[in-house]
């Protein structure tokens, strides 16, 4: 168990963690993999948010809420949050993440996005939102992420998709 651990130096370019009974992590580095522990809370603010990170897995975790400040990383450009518990994302919560290419948000329990929920996800490419409980899908939804070319939403209870073309998508 490394949860009581402190580490100041980021001299790992990978951090593997995975599988292991970790409830509480403080920092992220440049390849994270924290995928099946028991993490339920992503601290807030990320104290070493200017290090380079390439990618973070947490999946298979316990996460419920994506607070807004948690990845407050410009540089990151893949992360992986599925199989989780998460239920809520607060406005603006990728908003800094304006290199991301990749989110993946599978298999959760989201019923719901807002207008806000990818602000600043200007470069995202692929999202993976299946196997949620989403019910209504619109424009405004999704109208910050301009490089979008791959969206998952198999597996969801949707009940309504606003008629939009790929076009619309780019204002």
């Amino acid at each position: 168990n490394l949860s009581y651990n402190i580490f100041k130096e980021s001299h790992f370019s990978n951090f593997n963690v995975r599988n292991n009974k970790l409830k509480v992590i403080s920092y992220l580095f440049d390849n994270t993999d924290l995928n099946n522990n028991m993490i339920e809370i992503i601290p807030k603010y990320n104290i070493l948010s200017n290090l380079p990170r390439r990618q973070t897995f947490l999946n298979n975790n316990k996460i419920k809420t994506i607070y807004e400040k948690n990845f407050d990383v410009g540089n990151l450009l893949h992360l992986h949050l599925s199989n989780n518990l998460i239920s809520n994302i607060e406005n603006k919560s990728f908003s800094n993440l304006n290199m991301l290419l990749t989110l993946d948000l599978s298999h959760n329990f989201l019923s719901s996005l807002n207008e806000n929920t990818f602000l600043g996800l200007h470069s995202l490419y692929t999202l993976n939102l299946s196997n949620n409980f989403l019910k209504i899908i619109n424009k405004d939804q999704f109208r910050e992420v301009v490089s979008l070319k791959n969206l998952d939403l198999s597996q969801n209870s949707i009940k309504f998709i606003e008629n939009f073309s790929s076009e619309e998508l780019n204002y």
